[in-house]
């Protein structure tokens, strides 16, 4: 997933995906989430896990993102349907 965010010196965007639960999904919790700071039109927002538990993959997501002191302007979930 890429993002247009930019954030104060100690601010930071982080995600985590969702099931139609509301639950993280293993491995893509906000704790599994690499965080961004900084300022970038083309942020690469990465997780611990590389791809979805069998069974979730072709399954509905959300996307939750979590900001301290920061903007996001638009992500681009494309990545994610993979």
């Amino acid at each position: 997933m890429t993002i247009n965010a930019k954030t104060a010196k100690d601010g930071y965007v982080v995600a985590e995906v969702l099931d139609i639960d509301n639950q993280p999904i293993p491995g893509f919790g906000r704790d599994d989430c690499t965080p961004f700071s900084g300022d970038s039109t083309r942020h690469v927002i990465e997780w611990k896990a590389k791809t979805f538990p069998e069974g979730l993959a072709d399954k509905d997501k959300k996307i939750r993102f979590i900001l301290r002191k920061a903007d996001l302007y638009s992500y681009l979930p494309e990545a994610l349907a993979k």
